[in-house]
Protein backbone atom coordinates (compact mmCIF):
# COMPACT_ATOMS: atom_id res chain seq x y z
CA UNK A 1 0.00 0.00 0.00
CA UNK A 2 1.05 3.35 -1.13
CA UNK A 3 1.31 6.04 1.28
CA UNK A 4 -1.12 8.44 2.04
CA UNK A 5 -0.21 12.26 1.56
CA UNK A 6 -1.62 15.47 2.14
CA UNK A 7 -1.54 18.72 0.06
CA UNK A 8 -1.13 21.14 2.70
CA UNK A 9 -1.88 24.89 1.65
CA UNK A 10 0.10 27.36 2.60
CA UNK A 11 -0.96 30.80 4.11
CA UNK A 12 -4.62 29.39 4.48
CA UNK A 13 -7.33 29.38 7.07
CA UNK A 14 -7.65 26.09 9.03
CA UNK A 15 -11.46 25.33 8.60
CA UNK A 16 -10.39 25.30 4.26
CA UNK A 17 -7.19 23.59 4.84
CA UNK A 18 -9.34 20.10 6.57
CA UNK A 19 -11.96 20.14 3.44
CA UNK A 20 -10.68 16.63 2.23
CA UNK A 21 -12.14 13.96 -0.75
CA UNK A 22 -10.29 10.55 -1.04
CA UNK A 23 -9.61 9.28 -4.76
CA UNK A 24 -8.99 5.80 -5.32
CA UNK A 25 -6.28 4.72 -7.79
CA UNK A 26 -7.39 3.16 -11.17
CA UNK A 27 -8.07 -0.53 -11.38
CA UNK A 28 -9.80 -0.87 -8.07
CA UNK A 29 -12.39 -3.52 -7.75
CA UNK A 30 -16.18 -2.01 -7.57
CA UNK A 31 -18.51 -4.93 -6.23
CA UNK A 32 -18.15 -8.42 -4.94
CA UNK A 33 -16.32 -9.23 -2.00
CA UNK A 34 -12.49 -10.08 -2.20
CA UNK A 35 -10.72 -13.10 -1.09
CA UNK A 36 -8.26 -13.65 1.72
CA UNK A 37 -5.34 -12.88 -0.47
CA UNK A 38 -6.61 -9.61 -1.14
CA UNK A 39 -5.00 -6.60 -0.17
CA UNK A 40 -6.54 -3.25 0.58
CA UNK A 41 -6.12 -0.82 -2.87
CA UNK A 42 -3.99 2.48 -2.12
CA UNK A 43 -5.64 5.89 -2.18
CA UNK A 44 -4.39 9.54 -1.73
CA UNK A 45 -6.05 12.24 0.02
CA UNK A 46 -5.90 15.29 -1.60
CA UNK A 47 -7.15 18.60 0.13
CA UNK A 48 -8.44 21.36 -2.57
CA UNK A 49 -6.72 24.82 -2.90
CA UNK A 50 -7.36 27.95 -4.09
CA UNK A 51 -5.64 28.96 -7.87
CA UNK A 52 -2.16 29.69 -7.66
CA UNK A 53 -1.65 28.70 -3.62
CA UNK A 54 1.81 26.30 -4.05
CA UNK A 55 1.29 22.95 -2.80
CA UNK A 56 3.26 20.82 -1.02
CA UNK A 57 3.67 17.07 -0.23
CA UNK A 58 3.65 15.56 3.40
CA UNK A 59 3.03 12.17 4.11
CA UNK A 60 0.38 11.51 7.10
CA UNK A 61 0.11 9.36 10.04
CA UNK A 62 -2.26 9.77 12.86
CA UNK A 63 -1.91 8.06 16.27
CA UNK A 64 -4.50 6.31 17.86
CA UNK A 65 -5.51 9.65 19.88
CA UNK A 66 -5.90 11.81 17.18
CA UNK A 67 -8.51 9.83 15.72
CA UNK A 68 -10.15 9.49 19.03
CA UNK A 69 -10.01 12.74 19.40
CA UNK A 70 -10.74 13.60 15.23
CA UNK A 71 -14.43 11.60 16.30
CA UNK A 72 -14.88 12.70 19.74
CA UNK A 73 -13.91 16.65 18.84
CA UNK A 74 -16.41 19.07 20.53
CA UNK A 75 -14.88 20.66 23.32
CA UNK A 76 -14.38 19.52 27.33
CA UNK A 77 -15.18 22.28 29.26
CA UNK A 78 -12.79 20.92 31.89
CA UNK A 79 -10.36 21.44 28.95
CA UNK A 80 -10.79 24.93 27.39
CA UNK A 81 -13.42 26.36 28.84
CA UNK A 82 -13.19 29.60 27.06
CA UNK A 83 -13.37 27.58 24.06
CA UNK A 84 -15.79 25.41 25.03
CA UNK A 85 -17.93 28.40 26.34
CA UNK A 86 -17.59 30.06 22.67
CA UNK A 87 -18.85 26.84 20.64
CA UNK A 88 -22.24 26.73 23.11
CA UNK A 89 -22.76 30.48 23.07
CA UNK A 90 -24.09 29.39 19.62
CA UNK A 91 -26.54 27.25 19.97
CA UNK A 92 -29.86 26.69 21.53
CA UNK A 93 -30.88 23.97 23.24
CA UNK A 94 -33.58 21.41 21.82
CA UNK A 95 -36.93 21.27 24.09
CA UNK A 96 -40.03 19.25 23.55
CA UNK A 97 -41.77 19.91 27.25
CA UNK A 98 -42.34 23.25 28.43
CA UNK A 99 -43.04 26.48 26.79
CA UNK A 100 -41.41 30.07 27.14
CA UNK A 101 -45.59 31.41 26.10
CA UNK A 102 -46.31 30.33 29.39
CA UNK A 103 -43.23 30.55 31.54
CA UNK A 104 -42.16 27.26 31.58
CA UNK A 105 -39.43 25.21 30.25
CA UNK A 106 -35.77 26.36 32.46
CA UNK A 107 -36.30 23.08 34.63
CA UNK A 108 -36.39 21.01 31.30
CA UNK A 109 -33.95 19.20 30.05
CA UNK A 110 -32.20 19.86 26.80
CA UNK A 111 -32.17 17.11 23.78
CA UNK A 112 -29.91 18.43 21.75
CA UNK A 113 -28.15 21.48 20.32
CA UNK A 114 -29.37 23.83 17.60
CA UNK A 115 -27.21 26.24 15.61
CA UNK A 116 -28.34 30.27 15.42
CA UNK A 117 -28.18 29.74 11.93
CA UNK A 118 -30.62 27.24 11.85
CA UNK A 119 -33.04 27.97 14.19
CA UNK A 120 -33.75 31.13 12.42
CA UNK A 121 -35.40 28.82 9.68
CA UNK A 122 -37.70 27.34 12.25
CA UNK A 123 -40.65 29.06 11.80
CA UNK A 124 -42.90 26.13 13.25
CA UNK A 125 -40.96 26.48 16.47
CA UNK A 126 -40.43 29.51 19.70
CA UNK A 127 -36.80 30.73 20.75
CA UNK A 128 -36.93 31.47 24.23
CA UNK A 129 -33.71 34.01 24.16
CA UNK A 130 -34.00 33.85 28.14
CA UNK A 131 -32.78 30.46 28.19
CA UNK A 132 -31.34 29.71 25.05
CA UNK A 133 -33.87 26.96 23.87
CA UNK A 134 -36.17 26.28 20.92
CA UNK A 135 -39.68 24.23 20.95
CA UNK A 136 -41.97 23.62 18.69
CA UNK A 137 -44.23 25.54 19.02
CA UNK A 138 -48.21 24.29 18.51
CA UNK A 139 -49.66 28.02 18.22
CA UNK A 140 -47.51 28.95 15.13
CA UNK A 141 -47.99 25.62 13.46
CA UNK A 142 -51.88 26.29 14.21
CA UNK A 143 -52.08 29.31 12.87
CA UNK A 144 -50.32 27.92 9.74
CA UNK A 145 -52.76 25.09 8.95
CA UNK A 146 -55.36 27.39 9.34
CA UNK A 147 -54.54 29.73 7.01
CA UNK A 148 -53.64 26.68 4.76
CA UNK A 149 -57.04 24.81 5.34
CA UNK A 150 -58.19 24.91 1.96
CA UNK A 151 -54.69 22.45 0.87
CA UNK A 152 -56.16 19.15 2.01
CA UNK A 153 -53.54 16.83 2.78
CA UNK A 154 -51.57 15.22 0.36
CA UNK A 155 -52.41 17.38 -2.07
CA UNK A 156 -50.10 19.73 -2.21
CA UNK A 157 -46.14 19.70 -1.57
CA UNK A 158 -46.47 22.77 0.63
CA UNK A 159 -49.00 20.94 3.03
CA UNK A 160 -46.49 20.23 5.96
CA UNK A 161 -46.36 16.10 6.98
CA UNK A 162 -46.41 15.24 2.99
CA UNK A 163 -44.36 12.11 2.45
CA UNK A 164 -44.10 10.99 5.69
CA UNK A 165 -45.29 7.93 7.17
CA UNK A 166 -45.61 7.80 11.15
CA UNK A 167 -43.91 4.50 12.76
CA UNK A 168 -45.43 3.69 15.70
CA UNK A 169 -43.80 1.69 17.71
CA UNK A 170 -44.92 -2.00 18.16
CA UNK A 171 -46.55 -2.34 20.98
CA UNK A 172 -50.02 -4.25 22.28
CA UNK A 173 -51.75 -1.05 23.64
CA UNK A 174 -52.78 2.22 20.81
CA UNK A 175 -50.01 4.62 20.25
CA UNK A 176 -50.71 8.24 20.71
CA UNK A 177 -48.34 10.19 18.03
CA UNK A 178 -47.63 13.36 20.22
CA UNK A 179 -48.58 16.68 18.38
CA UNK A 180 -44.75 17.43 18.33
CA UNK A 181 -43.88 14.97 15.94
CA UNK A 182 -46.32 16.51 13.28
CA UNK A 183 -44.79 19.96 14.24
CA UNK A 184 -41.40 18.89 13.90
CA UNK A 185 -41.70 17.03 10.20
CA UNK A 186 -43.70 19.38 8.96
CA UNK A 187 -41.01 21.31 9.62
CA UNK A 188 -38.43 19.22 8.21
CA UNK A 189 -40.39 18.24 4.70
CA UNK A 190 -41.22 22.24 4.34
CA UNK A 191 -37.41 23.10 4.63
CA UNK A 192 -36.79 19.91 2.33
CA UNK A 193 -39.08 21.56 -0.39
CA UNK A 194 -37.49 24.63 0.62
CA UNK A 195 -33.98 23.41 -0.39
CA UNK A 196 -33.16 25.21 2.92
CA UNK A 197 -30.62 22.75 4.01
CA UNK A 198 -28.65 19.74 2.23
CA UNK A 199 -28.65 17.29 4.43
CA UNK A 200 -32.15 17.16 3.90
CA UNK A 201 -31.73 15.85 0.21
CA UNK A 202 -30.44 12.70 1.74
CA UNK A 203 -34.15 11.85 3.08
CA UNK A 204 -34.67 8.12 4.34
CA UNK A 205 -37.99 8.12 5.34
CA UNK A 206 -36.67 6.64 8.84
CA UNK A 207 -37.36 8.15 11.88
CA UNK A 208 -35.09 8.64 14.52
CA UNK A 209 -36.00 8.59 18.45
CA UNK A 210 -35.63 11.40 20.62
CA UNK A 211 -33.65 9.54 23.59
CA UNK A 212 -35.06 10.15 27.14
CA UNK A 213 -38.25 12.49 26.29
CA UNK A 214 -40.87 11.31 28.19
CA UNK A 215 -43.10 11.46 24.33
CA UNK A 216 -42.15 9.88 22.01
CA UNK A 217 -40.85 11.98 19.55
CA UNK A 218 -39.49 11.07 16.40
CA UNK A 219 -37.68 12.91 13.70
CA UNK A 220 -36.53 12.05 10.29
CA UNK A 221 -33.12 10.55 10.10
CA UNK A 222 -31.84 13.41 7.62
CA UNK A 223 -32.80 15.99 9.50
CA UNK A 224 -31.73 14.32 13.45
CA UNK A 225 -28.13 16.66 12.74
CA UNK A 226 -30.32 19.79 12.37
CA UNK A 227 -31.72 19.48 16.05
CA UNK A 228 -27.94 17.47 17.01
CA UNK A 229 -30.06 15.02 19.46
CA UNK A 230 -27.99 11.96 20.57
CA UNK A 231 -28.83 9.00 17.66
CA UNK A 232 -27.62 5.64 18.59
CA UNK A 233 -26.55 2.89 16.28
CA UNK A 234 -25.06 -0.84 15.98
CA UNK A 235 -21.13 -1.18 15.05
CA UNK A 236 -20.40 -5.11 13.95
CA UNK A 237 -16.75 -6.42 13.82
CA UNK A 238 -16.29 -9.14 11.64
CA UNK A 239 -12.96 -11.57 11.82
CA UNK A 240 -11.26 -14.56 10.76
CA UNK A 241 -8.87 -16.89 12.49
CA UNK A 242 -6.03 -18.20 10.26
CA UNK A 243 -2.46 -19.52 9.75
CA UNK A 244 -1.07 -16.04 10.41
CA UNK A 245 -3.31 -15.18 12.98
CA UNK A 246 -7.04 -12.69 13.25
CA UNK A 247 -8.06 -10.98 9.61
CA UNK A 248 -10.70 -8.58 9.58
CA UNK A 249 -13.29 -8.13 7.42
CA UNK A 250 -13.67 -4.42 6.35
CA UNK A 251 -15.25 -3.17 3.41
CA UNK A 252 -15.08 0.41 1.82
CA UNK A 253 -18.53 2.12 1.38
CA UNK A 254 -19.99 3.47 -1.80
CA UNK A 255 -18.28 6.67 -3.60
CA UNK A 256 -22.09 7.61 -4.24
CA UNK A 257 -23.16 7.59 -0.51
CA UNK A 258 -23.64 11.01 0.63
CA UNK A 259 -22.03 10.47 3.69
CA UNK A 260 -18.25 9.23 3.95
CA UNK A 261 -18.35 8.45 0.43
CA UNK A 262 -15.48 5.75 -0.22
CA UNK A 263 -13.84 5.42 3.08
CA UNK A 264 -13.53 1.86 5.10
CA UNK A 265 -16.35 1.28 7.82
CA UNK A 266 -17.24 -1.18 9.87
CA UNK A 267 -18.11 -4.99 9.16
CA UNK A 268 -21.78 -4.32 9.63
CA UNK A 269 -22.82 -0.64 10.77
CA UNK A 270 -25.87 1.35 10.70
CA UNK A 271 -28.83 3.51 12.75
CA UNK A 272 -31.11 2.24 15.57
CA UNK A 273 -34.52 3.56 14.48
CA UNK A 274 -37.40 4.71 16.13
CA UNK A 275 -39.74 1.08 17.86
CA UNK A 276 -36.08 -1.13 16.64
CA UNK A 277 -34.20 -2.69 19.29
CA UNK A 278 -30.52 -2.65 18.68
CA UNK A 279 -29.78 -6.48 18.53
CA UNK A 280 -32.75 -6.40 15.80
CA UNK A 281 -31.26 -3.63 14.09
CA UNK A 282 -27.53 -5.81 14.10
CA UNK A 283 -29.81 -8.62 11.97
CA UNK A 284 -31.10 -6.55 9.92
CA UNK A 285 -27.84 -4.32 8.58
CA UNK A 286 -26.21 -7.52 9.03
CA UNK A 287 -28.07 -8.96 6.13
CA UNK A 288 -28.64 -5.90 3.95
CA UNK A 289 -24.77 -4.62 3.92
CA UNK A 290 -22.82 -7.77 4.25
CA UNK A 291 -25.07 -10.57 3.11
CA UNK A 292 -24.72 -12.89 6.52
CA UNK A 293 -27.46 -15.14 7.00
CA UNK A 294 -29.81 -14.44 9.50
CA UNK A 295 -29.64 -17.39 11.75
CA UNK A 296 -25.98 -16.86 11.67
CA UNK A 297 -25.43 -13.47 13.17
CA UNK A 298 -28.42 -14.47 15.80
CA UNK A 299 -26.43 -17.40 16.92
CA UNK A 300 -22.68 -16.10 16.80
CA UNK A 301 -23.14 -12.16 17.26
CA UNK A 302 -21.40 -11.52 20.87
CA UNK A 303 -22.96 -7.67 22.27
CA UNK A 304 -19.35 -5.96 23.59
CA UNK A 305 -21.41 -2.80 25.20
CA UNK A 306 -21.67 0.76 23.53
CA UNK A 307 -18.95 3.40 22.61
CA UNK A 308 -19.85 7.15 22.57
CA UNK A 309 -18.46 10.62 21.75
CA UNK A 310 -19.75 14.03 20.67
CA UNK A 311 -19.06 14.85 16.76
CA UNK A 312 -19.01 17.87 14.80
CA UNK A 313 -19.81 17.65 11.32
CA UNK A 314 -17.26 17.96 8.66
CA UNK A 315 -17.25 17.80 5.51
CA UNK A 316 -16.95 14.31 5.07
CA UNK A 317 -20.51 13.99 6.24
CA UNK A 318 -22.16 15.63 3.50
CA UNK A 319 -24.20 18.64 3.85
CA UNK A 320 -23.84 21.28 6.52
CA UNK A 321 -20.41 21.77 8.31
CA UNK A 322 -20.86 22.68 12.15
CA UNK A 323 -23.74 20.49 13.03
CA UNK A 324 -23.81 18.69 16.33
CA UNK A 325 -23.68 15.02 16.40
CA UNK A 326 -23.67 13.07 19.81
CA UNK A 327 -24.13 9.44 19.34
CA UNK A 328 -23.94 6.26 21.03
CA UNK A 329 -22.43 3.11 19.14
CA UNK A 330 -23.77 -0.27 20.48
CA UNK A 331 -21.02 -3.06 19.87
CA UNK A 332 -20.81 -6.17 18.51
CA UNK A 333 -18.14 -8.84 17.45
CA UNK A 334 -18.41 -11.88 15.28
CA UNK A 335 -16.04 -14.64 14.54
CA UNK A 336 -16.71 -15.97 10.41
CA UNK A 337 -15.47 -19.45 9.31
CA UNK A 338 -13.36 -19.25 6.81
CA UNK A 339 -15.75 -20.77 4.48
CA UNK A 340 -17.93 -17.48 5.41
CA UNK A 341 -17.72 -14.14 3.40
CA UNK A 342 -18.95 -11.11 3.68
CA UNK A 343 -20.53 -10.06 0.27
CA UNK A 344 -22.00 -6.40 -0.82
CA UNK A 345 -25.99 -6.71 0.03
CA UNK A 346 -27.33 -3.26 -1.22
CA UNK A 347 -25.56 -0.07 -2.71
CA UNK A 348 -23.98 1.31 0.03
CA UNK A 349 -21.37 -1.25 0.30
CA UNK A 350 -18.57 -1.35 -2.67
CA UNK A 351 -16.65 -4.55 -1.34
CA UNK A 352 -15.29 -6.02 1.53
CA UNK A 353 -11.38 -6.63 2.63
CA UNK A 354 -10.12 -9.05 4.76
CA UNK A 355 -6.42 -7.76 5.82
CA UNK A 356 -4.51 -8.40 8.66
CA UNK A 357 -4.48 -6.48 12.00
CA UNK A 358 -1.53 -4.80 11.08
CA UNK A 359 -3.23 -3.44 7.15
CA UNK A 360 -6.12 -2.25 9.56
CA UNK A 361 -3.97 -0.31 12.00
CA UNK A 362 -2.12 0.72 9.08
CA UNK A 363 -5.13 1.79 7.54
CA UNK A 364 -6.22 3.55 10.71
CA UNK A 365 -3.37 5.84 10.72
CA UNK A 366 -3.88 6.64 7.50
CA UNK A 367 -7.38 7.87 7.71
CA UNK A 368 -8.69 6.14 6.02
CA UNK A 369 -12.01 4.79 8.27
CA UNK A 370 -14.62 6.97 8.75
CA UNK A 371 -14.15 8.38 11.96
CA UNK A 372 -16.58 6.97 14.39
CA UNK A 373 -15.90 3.46 12.36
CA UNK A 374 -12.05 3.98 13.72
CA UNK A 375 -13.07 4.99 17.20
CA UNK A 376 -15.35 1.13 17.23
CA UNK A 377 -12.16 -0.47 15.61
CA UNK A 378 -9.99 0.87 18.19
CA UNK A 379 -12.26 -0.53 20.75
CA UNK A 380 -12.17 -3.70 19.46
CA UNK A 381 -7.91 -3.20 19.58
CA UNK A 382 -8.15 -2.76 22.84
CA UNK A 383 -10.80 -5.12 23.89
CA UNK A 384 -8.70 -7.85 22.05
CA UNK A 385 -5.22 -6.80 22.95
CA UNK A 386 -3.48 -5.54 20.28
CA UNK A 387 -3.80 -2.02 22.01
CA UNK A 388 -2.31 -2.23 25.47
CA UNK A 389 -0.42 -0.39 28.18
CA UNK A 390 3.20 -1.36 26.07
CA UNK A 391 2.43 0.40 23.02
CA UNK A 392 -0.39 2.92 23.39
CA UNK A 393 0.66 5.53 26.41
CA UNK A 394 -2.32 7.23 26.23
CA UNK A 395 -4.39 3.83 27.06
CA UNK A 396 -6.34 5.52 29.92
CA UNK A 397 -7.36 8.74 28.19
CA UNK A 398 -7.94 6.78 25.11
CA UNK A 399 -10.39 4.70 26.55
CA UNK A 400 -12.38 7.50 28.77
CA UNK A 401 -12.55 9.20 25.61
CA UNK A 402 -14.41 6.76 23.68
CA UNK A 403 -17.19 6.59 26.35
CA UNK A 404 -17.91 10.16 26.90
CA UNK A 405 -20.44 11.09 29.35
CA UNK A 406 -23.28 13.35 26.92
CA UNK A 407 -24.99 16.17 28.38
CA UNK A 408 -28.33 15.28 27.07
CA UNK A 409 -30.68 12.50 27.67
CA UNK A 410 -29.45 8.94 26.49
CA UNK A 411 -32.34 6.59 27.77
CA UNK A 412 -34.50 4.77 25.25
CA UNK A 413 -38.26 5.91 25.15
CA UNK A 414 -40.69 3.26 27.26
Amino acid sequence: MDKEYILVHHNEDEARAKEAMTVKSAGQESSAAMTEDSTLTSSVTIRSSKPGIPLEMEPVRKSMMELVEECDNFPYKDGNESYYSKITSSFYGFGIEGSDLHGRGYAQPVYGFVPFWVAEKMDFFTINKSYMKIYPDFYKYNEYMLKHAKASRGESEEEPGKGLEEKPMKKDKTVIIPYENEIINAQLVRLRNAKAFKVLEGWRNELYPVLGSKKDIRIERAGAALFGIVTHGVHMTAYTKTKEGMKIWVPRRAASKQTYGGMLDNSVAGGITAGESAFESLVREAAEEASLPEDLVRRDAIACGSVSYFHIRDGRAGGETGLMQPEIQYVYEMELAADVIPKPGDNEVEAFYLLTVEEVRKALSEGQFKPNCALVMIDFFVRHGFINFENEKNLNELVTRMHRKLPFPTSSFN
